[in-house]
C-alpha cells in the first residue's frame, strides 16, 4: 500500500488504471492469495481502479477467482505466432477476462525451452 502512495505521488496521479501481479508462477499459491487480497485492498478507495495478473497459469487464475472479491480485469501471458498457452487463452475467452498478450511479435519465441533466433526476424 505504501508503495502504491509514493508512485501516485511521484507520478503525479491520482489513481492507477491496473495494477498487476507479474510473475505469478514464483508465488506459492497460499501466498498468492495473501497478495491478491492486499492488491484488493487498494481497489476500496479508487487508489487502482482494476486488478490483473501476468504470466499466470491457469491453476493460478482459477484459484484467484475462487476467493476474488474484485474480480480479474485482465491477464497479460505470453501470446507469439509460435507460442501460447491455449488453456489460459480459451479460459479467458469463456470467461469473458481481458487478455492481453506480449512478445506478440515473436521476441519472445521460445523453442524446447531455451530462447532461440526468431524466425520472424531472421528470415533473409
Amino acid at each position: 500500500v505504501a508503495e502504491i502512495e509514493s508512485s501516485l505521488e511521484r507520478l503525479k496521479i491520482e489513481y492507477i488504471d491496473i495494477l498487476l501481479l507479474h510473475d505469478t508462477y514464483v508465488v506459492p499459491d497460499s501466498d498468492l492469495l495473501d497478495v491478491w487480497k492486499a492488491m484488493e485492498s487498494v481497489t476500496t478507495d479508487g487508489r487502482v481502479r482494476s486488478l490483473g495478473l501476468s504470466n499466470a497459469e491457469l491453476s493460478q487464475i482459477e484459484l484467484v477467482n475462487e476467493i476474488a472479491t474484485v474480480p480479474i480485469s485482465l491477464i497479460q501471458n505470453l501470446f507469439s505466432p509460435f507460442e501460447y498457452d491455449k488453456e489460459v487463452y480459451k479460459y479467458c475467452q469463456e470467461n469473458k477476462l481481458h487478455f492481453m498478450g506480449f512478445g506478440i511479435s515473436g521476441d519472445y519465441h521460445v523453442k524446447s525451452g531455451e530462447y532461440s533466433e526468431n524466425p520472424l526476424t531472421s528470415h533473409p
